[in-house]
């Protein structure tokens, strides 16, 4: 099959499907029957994006530390990683510590798209 043969079925294809196979290149790596992916390495980070706004970093600090799982004592006053004392750190260190402790997936690194693997 020739690469202008394969053009032409996909002008008829419908644009769901389309749709679709757009997303599913785009987002491969996800499961879409419910399985969450487990990252495997012990060295990823879940970050907070520079550039999110302070309302955003301050909800998902509130959000992160109101869990069980999640210890926010080290980053309270004089506490050991209180240093560099801003949101942004702070958020980081929790959304690490909220990965970390809540299965280490994607969907564990969301926060509505403020922070990074």
């Amino acid at each position: 099959m020739n690469s202008n043969s394969i053009a032409g079925e996909m002008d008829t294809l419908p644009n769901e499907v389309m749709m679709l196979a757009l997303i599913l290149l785009r987002y491969g790596r996800r499961s879409y029957v419910g399985e969450m992916d487990t990252l495997p390495n012990e060295k990823t980070w879940c970050v907070a994006k520079g550039g999110t706004s302070g309302d955003v970093l301050q909800s998902n600090l509130d959000f992160a530390c109101s869990q069980d799982k999640v210890d926010c004592e080290p980053i309270q006053s004089s506490a050991p990683c209180i240093l560099p004392d801003d949101v942004i750190n702070h958020d980081s260190y929790t959304m690490n510590s909220y990965f970390h402790n809540y299965g280490k997936t994607y969907e564990s690194c969301n926060f509505r798209g403020s922070v990074s693997l």
